[in-house]
């Protein structure tokens, strides 16, 4: 089987998603090449199978928005008319930014008419999906969740040396967000909050890049401010990354809109209790993994949540690490190739598809 991937957002170099999807494939017996307009042009493939397409649309640059959108989907219709096959992983239902929605409405609406095929990373997006996009409800889709980043990032020892490392004090209890630092994911939210504990023995670290000026400004002030709250306002280093987990008690996402979370998975794949919003697929996440590793809240973040956050973190057993095996990659990797070939319509002979990978 030939694949075409499409991994758009691996253009910035910040997520191994579609990378640890394909090693695995490739192992299997599946050829998968990474898409170029010469690929995409001359090639001849089975599958192309796209992750992030909302990438140009979204893009700050008017130019670079409208000229790849329109470039990405001549290429998705000139495949599909060589014979290929068009699966979309559904990561996001829209752009988080949504400056164009004119154009982005227009996008997917003639994106998701040259689909064979979608790939739902929960459970919930099997009705979400097709609301968002009443053209896909006549589709076959499979439901194959997002991997763990297990020994992706190098691992760090202990506790002791990674706060020794990043300058934070030992002893004192820790919160954690990390990712890319973007308006939908409420930090003013979780700052406001969490300077309203008052306990001067509580850290909050932020450790991102901000999408925006403002709120790197903000976050900035409040740094000055509160000597509680540690900053680091810009991509961290791969050789880092497992520093910032390994130092904190408890990840923090307080996302105020998420449908899927990449960063959940990673603070999980550090073995790091997590606290997130009951939105998206994180009620799903507190299911597969255990009340032991994700907690999740209503509503808002409060004061209460952090409170009830930091003493569950803490004090509850946790006798081993956290259990990821239903995502582990190889298995993952078998899912996504068996739904391929339903797709195509070939023989199924490895294994029966459970109901929701079978063509409608």
């Amino acid at each position: 089987m030939r694949i075409l991937a499409r991994p758009a957002s691996e253009a910035q170099g910040s997520n191994p998603y579609a990378r640890l999807l394909y090693v695995p494939m490739r192992s299997q017996g599946a050829q998968v090449d990474e898409f170029t307009v010469w690929h995409a042009v001359t090639g001849s493939y089975d599958v192309l199978h796209l992750h992030w397409p909302e990438y140009y649309i979204a893009h700050r640059n008017p130019s670079k928005a409208y000229v790849g959108s329109v470039l990405l989907l001549l290429l998705v219709s000139w495949c599909r008319w060589r014979g290929a096959k068009v699966i979309w992983t559904v990561h996001n239902l829209g752009s988080h930014n949504r400056t164009r929605p004119l154009a982005e409405g227009l996008f997917w609406k003639i994106l998701t008419s040259r689909l064979d095929g979608y790939i739902s990373l929960n459970r919930v997006g099997e009705e979400l999906i097709p609301r968002r996009f009443p053209a896909l409800a006549r589709l076959p889709y499979a439901v194959i969740p997002h991997g763990h980043y297990r020994g992706v990032y190098p691992e760090v020892a202990t506790q002791e040396e990674a706060r020794r490392r990043l300058k934070i004090p030992q002893q004192k209890p820790l919160f954690l967000f990390f990712g890319s630092i973007s308006g939908y994911k409420g930090i003013p939210r979780l700052v406001e909050t969490f300077q309203a504990l008052g306990d001067s023995e509580v850290l909050l670290c932020i450790a991102g890049s901000p999408a925006r000026k403002d709120i790197e400004q903000l976050l900035r002030e409040k740094s000055r401010e509160d000597p509680r709250i540690r900053i680091h306002l810009s991509r961290v280093p791969t050789s880092e990354v497992g520093l910032y987990f390994a130092a904190s008690d408890v990840v923090v996402l307080p996302f105020s809109d998420i449908f899927n979370s990449g960063s959940a998975m990673l603070a999980l794949s550090f073995d790091r209790p997590l606290l997130v919003p009951a939105l998206g697929a994180m009620s799903e996440l507190e299911q597969a993994v255990g009340k032991e590793w994700v907690r999740t809240y209503q509503g808002i973040l409060t004061t209460r949540d952090l409170e009830q956050a930091m003493d569950w973190a803490l004090h509850t057993k946790r006798p081993g690490p956290a259990p990821l095996e239903p995502f582990d990659w190889d298995g993952l990797a078998a899912d996504t190739l068996r739904f391929y070939s339903a797709a195509l319509g070939r023989q199924i002979t490895q294994t029966l598809l459970p109901p929701e990978m079978v063509p409608k």
